[in-house]
């Protein structure tokens, strides 16, 4: 048995082994293009991961706006006038939830239904 040296231990736990299995084609290409580009394959690897993560981010961010922008509950300040946005499930939307029951408001066709 080879007992790796304390050295080694600590970076092979911070630095795993990637693989994958490729069809011969795609690893000719793979190869072909860490030549013309001078990298090595973490380098490559590396630079999707980054690459993917910014899209991510951006895509994450145009949805989270979207949602925000279509579905968030708010209303103005009586007093400044700024906008004031309710947090899902806060005191302040449970108080919201409480003042729309005491008050009657509902769904249209159900007011039509009692009248």
């Amino acid at each position: 048995m080879v007992r790796k040296p304390p050295s080694r231990i600590r970076y092979e736990k911070t630095h795993p082994v990637v693989s994958a299995r490729l069809s011969v084609d795609d690893y000719k290409r793979l190869k072909e293009i860490l030549e013309t580009e001078g990298k090595s394959f973490a380098q490559f690897l590396t630079e999707i991961i980054n690459k993917a993560n910014v899209k991510y981010g951006k895509a994450y961010q145009l949805g989270y706006g979207m949602g925000r922008r279509d579905w968030q509950v708010w209303y103005y300040c009586k007093i400044c006038g700024k906008r004031i946005d309710i947090t899902p499930n806060s005191g302040s939307h449970k108080a919201l939830i409480e003042y729309m029951k005491d008050h009657g408001w509902g769904h249209s066709s159900c007011h039509e239904k009692k009248v």
